[in-house]
């Protein structure tokens, strides 16, 4: 099943369509919820990346450095990690930023009822955790991007208060 196979990996990667219609869809935000929350036979340093591309540019917002970051070597790696962060587009963060699980919708409506079910049944903080997480992870990431672009912070620090990252 699902949650046997994120037991066993090392992470998760979800990619981003261009409208964000991930979002909206149930069985997507189930993944990002058993994604983020802790489960606890999982082992420790699962990762949780966010990917998507626009014509040429593909930026990721990734758990610590990914691999085309430590191209340069490790001294580089901040930079290009912040590079590749700083491209992700600021409409799709702003999607993540008003994420809510359980508004998503599922073409089977029993479907929805019963992942909603299952991610309000956990010990874990359900959807609400999971919706924090997420848009704590994005916050943090275009941090710097809304510093240069000059874009409101509170919506950013509200999401960063809220992770508990």
């Amino acid at each position: 099943s699902f949650t046997r196979a994120l037991r066993i990996t090392k992470g998760t990667v979800s990619l981003i369509d261009r409208g964000a219609v991930c979002y909206t869809r149930i069985w997507c935000c189930f993944e990002v919820w058993a994604s983020l929350l802790p489960l606890p036979d999982r082992p420790s340093g699962y990762f949780y990346d966010l990917y998507t591309e626009d014509g040429e540019v593909i930026a990721g917002i990734t758990d610590g450095f990914a691999a085309v970051d430590l191209k340069e070597g490790k001294i580089n790696a901040p930079f290009e990690k912040a590079t590749r962060e700083n491209r992700f587009p600021e409409k799709l963060a702003y999607k993540a930023l008003s994420l809510n699980l359980e508004e998503a919708k599922a073409s089977i409506e029993k479907d929805r009822t019963m992942i909603l079910e299952v991610m309000s049944q956990t010990a874990y903080g359900g959807c609400e955790m999971a919706n924090d997480m997420l848009r704590g992870r994005v916050a943090a990431a275009m941090w710097r991007q809304a510093l240069v672009q000059r874009l409101p912070l509170c919506d950013f620090s509200d999401a960063l208060q809220r992770s508990r990252l």
